[in-house]
């Protein structure tokens, strides 16, 4: 069995652009994608904790995603939840299963949403990481390292109010 720790550390490090001045000190100068998607997983399994290991790319994970972005950058800044949909496969806990079984490699589906459910049925995520979420206490700490990992303290509150 693998270290909870193991899990904290992949949080506090996913892959992100960080390419100079495209980001906010908000977002610790780094692209929020990943981390508001996995808020969105989280909060799915606060909502369900004996779901099944199976993230599905619905519409209602697109609000979720949508209303964090909009959080983040109001109306004026859009972007998909295709994108760390797609990406967070190279994070090491996500894995992307077709709608045909196979895996998923060609990143033209992270342009769009309707690329992504076409292509893709559900992200499975690591089994030992799928069962803590289901246990509440952890479901809250990785919630919480993810927001003190990757925004700053004064938007934490505000992530907490959805």
């Amino acid at each position: 069995m693998k270290s909870e720790g193991v899990f904290i550390r992949k949080f506090q490090n996913l892959h992100r652009d960080s390419i100079p001045g495209r980001w906010t000190e908000a977002t610790m100068g780094k692209a929020p994608h990943k981390p508001l998607l996995l808020l969105c997983v989280i909060d799915s399994y606060r909502e369900n904790a004996t779901r099944e290991n199976r993230v599905e790319p619905t519409f209602y994970m697109e609000e979720a995603f949508d209303a964090y972005w909009r959080l983040l950058f109001g109306t004026e800044n859009s972007s998909t939840f295709a994108l760390p949909f797609f990406h967070l496969q190279h994070d090491g806990f996500w894995t992307l299963v077709g709608v045909d079984g196979n895996n998923v490699i060609d990143p033209a589906i992270a342009r769009s949403s309707a690329p992504l459910r076409k292509a893709v049925a559900f992200a499975k995520l690591d089994d030992e990481l799928h069962e803590l979420l289901g246990q509440a206490e952890w479901a809250y700490h990785f919630r919480s390292v993810i927001l003190a990992s990757n925004f700053e303290a004064e938007l934490h509150r505000q992530f907490l109010k959805i």
